[in-house]
């Protein structure tokens, strides 16, 4: 065959199978284990290859009556794994989970893997119960694996009350009673709740029991016949005493029964099944609670028992009034729904009886009130009761209807009052409220925390209130007063960046002012301050402004209990500040005939944005002068450099007259007044002002008096600032004083006499104004050149 031929069917033939081959499942894994246990989840693990690429990796997974889902495959690297959550295995017995891998090209490689799933149970199958202290209590434990027993490979912790236990010896497993688990007993009696855990692989189980474990030998009182008793009563005390069970004889010989550390009398000991009657003769004791105590002497050790017993109880009191009058009260003892004792005070407010100790209930009947007592344990009843009312003085907040003070010095489960009120002092029955207050000051009759409003029945019909309690003390009855709050901004509008002052003061809906009031000012959406008002209801408090204009809402609150809230609203606006200087000299000189350009500055020294600033000159004809740089906008702090061109005719008329530079925009209107003189060359005295100034004239000035007075008025306006800068005081005499000094030193450049070094003109005006003594020297050199 030629070559040429074979080497390419060869090449065929290697190619063939490659491209007819399936998906290659290799490497299946199950994890933790492929025996798991109930409450654990799996993750299965394969490869699977081929020189196609793999499209999907899943599987269908049947257990003990379940098919799950088909399940997907994830892809990790080179690794599938399929997660199984534990809520899927939740049953014992074998899955099997049939794998399928398929390739892009729908070809479908198979395989099989199989898994348990179990469950570890176990229990008490026997244990020491009773146990005796200082013994060794046998545990038997039972634990199983699907119900089959576990015989080895169990490790097992065991604890009493929480407390863990140590193994006597290494648990044995007896194929009868389980394993078998022994611990030493607790060193005190009582019934121990018994925690076994058994430990099995990766799992674990836990069973509970109990043990009653007694002392070795057990003496107690059984029973006392009597727990009401007094002096010289019979009484007959039941004792039992066991050794491990077995009973122990007893007699007068290793007996003593004590109530209240005496010995009592014992007449006779007798038996009854396994124990013992003990006849006795109460000793001699004052009414109270005590305890029978019972005593027992075996093998040389003193074993004891107590039971409480109550003497009867003496019942002693009285009820007065502030003025130590009587307060008829009637009080009744009740109890299982009879009346066991009624007693009630006498003239002068006394009372007096005994009853059995024990639990009552006590109805109390007081002039404008009843009250109930439930379950309260008399075992004493030493003047417990005390009891105030009044309708006739002030409690701030509350209208006052009826007040109430309870104190009593008696343990109760809870309490029920009724109460009569005086309609007299309602307004409206429908507003009547309950009040409490805890720390009642019967003395001054004043409440020492707020009044707290409590619930209970009201009965206009009768004019009686019907409450439940678990505390007493004082409660009273009437209408809420409002709280009243006169308050609001000082200003009603303010600038950004000014403080924000809200005043007020708190009162009642009577007028009256009520101090220490929680008040709360909210700037809505904005800012919240809380304070507290001063014992005459006054406050106020501050806020920085917002950030923005507009109108702004103070929303405030004010509480106090058991006054009713006040809520209010005011409203302030909040602006930009809108301001413009303008800087422009004193005094602008121009030769007539001539032309020249004058700078000035406007300054937005306020906190808006102005637009169109309209500027126009008046004073002078409208052809002396062109504004260059009209309608001007300005922003905050922005400083916009303008000029006016100054064109004076030929045929002007010179001298001084006053011009006002003139800025508008909205309603804002600045004006700056300065001086214009208009003069001719070498002119020594100025022309009488006609034409643009008909109606007045104005004297003729020269040059140098015109400088004068120009270096004087700024020189005055120089140390007008100063003595405002540095606060100098005194009277027109002394201001006059220091003028007429500015004036002779800008002529003579002379320190007037009697003027202090410290305030010299020459270092007050040079400091402050160094332009008014260059202005001083060429007026001097002017008059010598003059001269």
């Amino acid at each position: 065959m030629n070559r040429n031929v074979f080497l390419p069917i060869m090449v065929f033939l290697l190619l063939v199978p490659l491209v007819s081959a399936v998906p290659s499942i290799q490497n299946i894994t199950v994890s933790p284990s492929d025996e798991l246990w109930l409450g654990e989840g799996a993750v299965i693990s394969l490869n699977c290859s081929d020189t196609n690429s793999i499209e999907n990796v899943y599987a269908n997974i049947t257990g003990p009556n379940i098919a799950l889902p088909t399940l997907h495959f994830g892809k990790q690297g080179d690794l599938y794994t399929l997660p199984i959550s534990k809520d899927y295995l939740d049953r014992t017995g074998q899955f099997d989970a049939a794998i399928y891998c398929r390739n892009n090209l729908s070809e479908t490689a198979s395989s099989a893997k199989s898994f348990s799933v179990s469950n570890l149970t176990g229990y008490v199958n026997q244990v020491s119960s009773p146990a005796y202290v200082g013994s060794t209590i046998e545990i038997d434990a039972i634990v199983n694996r699907n119900d089959i027993r576990l015989s080895s490979d169990v490790i097992f912790n065991v604890s009493l009350n929480g407390q863990l236990k140590n193994l006597k010896v290494m648990p044995a497993y007896d194929s009868n009673k389980g394993w078998i688990l022994k611990v030493d007993s607790p060193q005190t009696s009582g019934i121990y709740e018994l925690k076994v855990t058994a430990f099995y692989g990766r799992t674990s189980v836990t069973f509970y029991s109990s043990i009653d474990v007694r002392n070795s030998i057990e003496f107690n009182i059984e029973s006392v016949d009597k727990k009401w008793i007094k002096s010289d009563d019979n009484v007959t005390v039941a004792l039992k005493a066991v050794d491990k069970g077995s009973i122990i004889g007893l007699d007068k010989n290793n007996i003593e029964i004590r109530i209240n550390s005496i010995t009592a009398e014992v007449t006779s000991v007798s038996r009854r099944d396994n124990v013992f009657d003990v006849r006795i003769i109460a000793p001699t004791l004052s009414a109270g609670s005590y305890n029978l105590d019972a005593f027992m002497s075996y093998n040389g050790s003193s074993f004891s028992d107590s039971e409480p017993i109550d003497y009867i109880v003496s019942l002693e009191g009285s009820l007065t009034d502030g003025s130590n009058k009587a307060i008829s009260t009637q009080i009744k003892f009740i109890q299982n729904s009879a009346t066991k004792l009624t007693m009630g005070t006498d003239a002068y407010g006394h009372y007096s009886a005994s009853i059995p100790p024990g639990v009552y209930n006590l109805e109390i009947s007081f002039p404008k009130s009843t009250l109930f007592l439930y379950d309260v344990p008399v075992s004493s009843f030493d003047d417990p009761l005390r009891y105030f009312y009044g309708d006739d003085f002030d409690v701030p907040g509350i209208s006052n209807a009826g007040l109430y003070d309870y104190e009593i010095d008696l343990s109760y489960s809870k309490a029920e009052i009724e109460m009569t009120y005086n309609e007299k002092n309602v307004v409206n029955e429908d507003n009547l409220r309950i009040f409490k207050c805890s720390e009642w000051n019967i003395g001054n009759n004043v409440c020492n925390e707020d009044w707290a409003e409590v619930a209970g029945e009201l009965d206009t019909v009768r004019n009686r209130v019907k409450l439940t309690s678990s505390t007493l003390s004082a409660f009273v009855i009437g209408e809420l007063k409002n709280l009243a709050v006169d308050f609001g901004p000082e200003n009603d509008e303010y600038y950004l960046g000014d403080k924000i002052k809200i005043r007020g003061i708190v009162k009642d809906s009577g007028g009256d002012s009520v101090g220490n009031a929680s008040i709360i000012v909210e700037i809505k959406n904005f800012r919240t301050v809380s304070t507290v008002a001063d014992s005459n209801g006054v406050f106020s408090v501050e806020f920085p402004s917002p950030q923005d204009e507009g109108e702004y809402i103070v929303s405030l609150s004010a509480k106090r209990k058991p006054y009713i809230d006040f809520k209010g609203e005011e409203r302030f606006k909040l602006v930009k500040k809108r301001s413009v200087y303008i800087d422009f000299p004193e005094t602008v000189r121009i030769e007539r005939g001539g032309n020249y350009t004058q700078e000035f500055s406007l300054v937005n020294n306020g906190q808006a944005e102005i637009n169109n600033i309209d500027i126009s000159l008046e004073g002078l004809p409208e052809n002396y002068y062109n504004i260059v740089g009209n309608d001007v906008d300005l922003n905050p702090d922005e400083q916009k450099t303008l000029y006016i061109e100054f064109s004076i005719p030929v045929y002007a008329e010179t001298g001084v007259t006053s011009a006002t530079l003139k800025i508008e925009s909205g309603n804002i209107t600045e004006d700056k007044v300065f001086g214009m003189n208009i003069f001719k060359e070498n002119e020594s005295e100025a022309a009488p002002a006609t034409g643009l100034f008909t109606g007045f004239e104005l004297p003729e000035i020269s040059y140098l008096e015109v400088l004068y007075i120009s270096v004087f008025a700024v020189a005055c306006f120089s140390v007008a600032i100063i003595l405002k800068k540095r606060k100098v005081g005194g009277n027109r005499k002394d201001v006059k004083s220091y003028l007429l000094g500015v004036e002779k030193y800008v002529k003579t450049g002379v320190q007037p006499d009697g003027i202090q070094k410290s305030e010299s003109y020459d270092k007050l005006i040079i400091t402050e104004f160094p332009n008014v003594l260059k202005f001083s020297n060429e007026l001097t050199q002017t008059k010598k050149g003059d001269k």
